[in-house]
């Protein structure tokens, strides 16, 4: 990882924090913490071969798989949906507002259904969304304690959830519309 290094990045403050390969195309998706950068690495020469901006909220970007031709990528409070093709942020949300101190508040750990919905908890509202897969349209929300910062669905539509501070699991009520 020869481009990580104190020329492009604060070694004391950032690290690589999440990674994706991409099936077939013998690249590797970086993330870096606090940066809305992402590094598109290829895997036989483990050169840079771009960067992928996001939302430039500075956030620790987790990533996931979407389809064939997308991926997810959380930026702070935001969460963005990345074309493999054209290496841009093709579609984004702003998911999280600031604390009633007017102070920052990022999203916790999505997660992706395997019916294509992805699953935000948001330890600032102490709830749950669930997304419409592609434009972020909100199908469900439930409240849930303890500052979520993971979340799955349960196949009967419960979460379990795990808190941000304590990590204590709880489970939820089902997700209601809107």
């Amino acid at each position: 990882m020869s481009w990580f290094n104190d020329q492009n990045y604060d070694l004391l403050y950032q690290q690589p924090v999440d990674s994706l390969a991409l099936i077939g195309a013998r690249q590797v998706i970086v993330a870096v913490q606090r940066s809305s950068t992402l590094i598109r690495i290829d895997a036989d020469s483990n050169n840079v071969v771009s960067r992928i901006p996001l939302r430039d909220r500075g956030g620790n970007p987790h990533l996931s798989h979407f389809g064939p031709t997308d991926f997810m990528a959380s930026d702070y409070d935001m969460l963005c949906r990345v074309s493999i093709g054209s290496w841009r942020v093709e579609a984004s949300d702003h998911l999280q507002g600031p604390t009633r101190e007017a102070v920052g508040a990022f999203i916790g750990d999505y997660t992706l259904t395997a019916t294509g919905e992805c699953v935000v908890p948001r330890p600032f509202s102490d709830d749950v969304l669930l997304l419409a897969d592609v434009g972020f349209r909100i199908l469900g929300r439930v409240s849930a304690p303890g500052q979520p910062l993971k979340a799955c669905l349960l196949p009967d539509g419960r979460c379990v959830t795990r808190g941000w501070k304590t990590g204590q699991v709880f489970v939820t009520g089902q997700l209601r519309q809107g």
